[in-house]
C-alpha cells in the first residue's frame, strides 16, 4: 500500500494563533502539524456536498462540545443541572444535523421542499412537546424551578386563541 505524498507548507502564524493551537483540543491530534491536517479534513468536510446526517450530526456535537463540557463542569461544581440546556442544546445539535444534511438532497431533487418542511415542522414540535413535559409540575429540573411554566404562560394565551380559532372553523366549516 503505497502512502499519498504530502507537501510540506511553511505558515507563519501570530502568536496568538500559535497559543490557540496549541491549546485547541482535537481527538486523535496531538501535535500542531496533527491539529491543521484535522482541521483542513473539518473543513474539507464541511465544504463536501455530500455531508450525511451522520457526519454533520458529530460536527454540531463538536461545535457545542465546549459549551457543553463548561456547562458540565459548573453543573458538577454547583451540585445542580438543566434539563431545559441540555435538551436544548441536545435539540440544537439534532436539528442543524437535519438542515446540514438536507441541503445535498434539495439541490438535487431528492428531497422537495414538503419533506425539508415536515422535518423542520416535526423537531420543532418535538422541542415544544419536550419542554411541555418539563412544564406539568411548578418544579420543573432547571436552575430555576418556575422558568418553564413561567415561559407557558403567553402560549397558553395564545393556545386558547387557536383552539377557539379552530373550534369557530369546525362550527363554520
Amino acid at each position: 500500500m503505497t502512502m499519498p505524498k504530502t507537501v510540506p507548507l511553511s505558515v507563519r502564524v501570530s502568536m496568538e494563533d500559535a497559543d490557540f493551537i496549541a491549546q485547541l483540543n482535537i481527538e486523535g491530534a496531538v501535535t500542531p502539524s496533527d491539529k491543521i491536517r484535522a482541521i483542513i479534513a473539518n473543513a474539507r468536510l464541511r465544504q463536501s456536498e455530500d455531508q450525511n446526517y451522520e457526519v454533520a450530526l458529530h460536527n454540531a456535537r463538536d461545535q457545542l462540545a465546549s459549551l457543553n463540557d463548561a456547562v458540565g463542569r459548573l453543573e458538577l461544581e454547583d451540585q445542580k443541572h438543566s434539563e431545559l440546556l441540555a435538551l436544548f442544546t441536545n435539540w440544537l445539535s439534532e436539528a442543524f444535523a437535519f438542515v446540514l444534511s438536507a441541503r445535498h438532497r434539495l439541490l438535487n431533487n431528492l428531497m422537495t421542499l414538503e419533506q425539508f418542511e415536515h422535518g423542520i415542522s416535526e423537531r420543532t414540535f418535538r422541542l415544544i412537546e419536550a419542554v411541555a413535559r418539563m412544564g406539568v409540575t411548578s418544579q420543573a429540573p432547571c436552575y430555576e424551578k418556575g422558568i418553564v411554566r413561567q415561559g407557558f404562560n403567553p402560549l397558553i394565551e395564545l393556545l386558547d386563541m387557536i383552539i377557539e380559532k379552530l373550534e369557530k372553523d369546525t362550527d363554520n366549516g
